[in-house]
């Protein structure tokens, strides 16, 4: 298959923005970095509040702990590809390819 020549499009060129707009998106720039600072030494006044975290000892995990992680993880990838909709896409593209409408080689099996 072959590309389709699509005409090249021209946009007009973009006018400068006025003087005014570059000021206030540097006055916006600088309001935002002084708010991340703000936040960031909240957070860190915030856990320094909340004094030492104290964690249990890790303890190695059981076998069934073990057997269940190894049962979600192929239900994890499934929501994962289903939620990006790759799924759909390639149901899609094999029904294409069954029905005789994809004209393209899919090259071999493996």
């Amino acid at each position: 298959m072959t590309a389709a020549a699509f005409p090249e499009v021209r946009r007009p060129p973009v006018p400068a923005p006025p003087p005014e707009t570059e000021r206030l998106l540097a006055a916006l720039a600088e309001a935002s970095a002084l708010a991340e600072r703000a936040e960031s030494r909240a957070i860190a006044l915030a856990f320094d509040a909340i004094g030492d975290i104290v964690l249990p000892e890790a303890v190695p995990a059981t076998a069934d702990d073990q057997a269940l992680i190894r049962a979600l993880a192929p239900l994890y990838l499934a929501a994962q590809l289903e939620e990006a909709s790759l799924l759909t896409a390639v149901e899609t593209l094999c029904g294409l390819a069954v029905s005789g409408s994809l004209q393209q080689d899919l090259g071999p099996l493996e």
